[in-house]
């Protein structure tokens, strides 16, 4: 899946928001408006091939109102359907500096 195909099927289709996904845009006080510009102008930086029922990606955007996001979505490429799993705003504490890179975990930690 490509950044490309994404956007095509958020122009052509349909970008659904599910009860978990729009609790949390509540919660964190991300917009629509957001979500949609951080998957126009953002980059995929993990893929989830193996997410049942359909593939997985996160999408990271450097700066939307001032801060750093990260959006999940599925892709259904044959019916044009994006489904939103969750949206946030990456912390220092799972993320290094560039919000693009999980920190290792300290096993020492656990």
């Amino acid at each position: 899946m490509t950044i490309e195909e994404i956007r095509d099927i958020l122009h052509h289709g349909t970008l659904t928001i599910g009860t978990h996904a729009a609790l949390r845009m509540l919660e964190r006080g991300i917009t629509e408006f957001e979500v949609r510009s951080t998957i126009l102008h953002g980059r995929i930086i993990e893929e989830y091939p193996n997410q049942n029922p359909f593939p997985r990606c996160l999408i990271f955007r450097a700066k939307i109102n001032n801060r750093p996001l990260h959006v999940v979505v599925g892709v259904n490429r044959e019916g044009m359907d994006l489904f939103l799993v969750t949206t946030y705003v990456p912390t220092l504490d799972k993320w290094e500096p560039d919000f693009e890179t999980r920190r290792q975990k300290n096993h020492a930690e656990e």
